[in-house]
């Protein structure tokens, strides 16, 4: 449902995915603010240059750009701030996940991040349950993160 950004490690990902002759395409939102213009640019370009269909290009108006800060501390522990109160990511609709779309795809893949509110936590059900319906291999990136979930107290 959504590629995170990781520099080089991403775009060659994105590289081998279109080496291995399979047919990427991604659904994800970003805001329409500058930061949610320039990286959708960047994305777009880049997706483009390696073949992948892009199935939402409209940003988003109701919300930021979601962005996630990573300190590395020096025994090496990572922590994470995120900016994401809304973040574009949870408007994804789930009316924008096309049954066509899924039927060309081998491979539906989502992350937690996108069950932690409404409406992206709908249109990630639909996704993954239509990818099920079809024989569709459907994979699920379990990255929780107290932060983005409402319901749960900080420790």
């Amino acid at each position: 449902m959504k590629i995170v950004i990781k520099g080089k490690k991403w775009k060659k990902l994105v590289r081998r995915s279109r080496d291995a002759a399979l047919d990427v395409s991604e659904l994800a939102r970003a805001g329409a603010e500058a930061v949610g213009r320039r990286a959708e640019d960047a994305v777009s370009r880049t997706l483009e240059e390696n073949q992948v269909r892009c199935l939402k290009k409209e940003l988003c108006e109701n919300a930021i750009t979601t962005m996630a800060f990573v300190s590395l501390a020096e025994n090496g522990e990572r922590s994470f701030t995120f900016a994401r109160k809304p973040g574009a990511d949870m408007f994804l609709l789930e009316e924008d996940v096309k049954e066509e779309d899924i039927r060309e795809s081998c491979i539906i893949h989502a992350g937690s991040c996108s069950l932690s509110a409404s409406p992206a936590l709908e249109a990630t059900v639909r996704a993954m349950k239509l990818g099920h319906e079809m024989g569709k291999i459907v994979s699920f990136d379990v990255n929780y993160r107290n932060l983005m979930w409402k319901h749960v107290e900080k420790p």
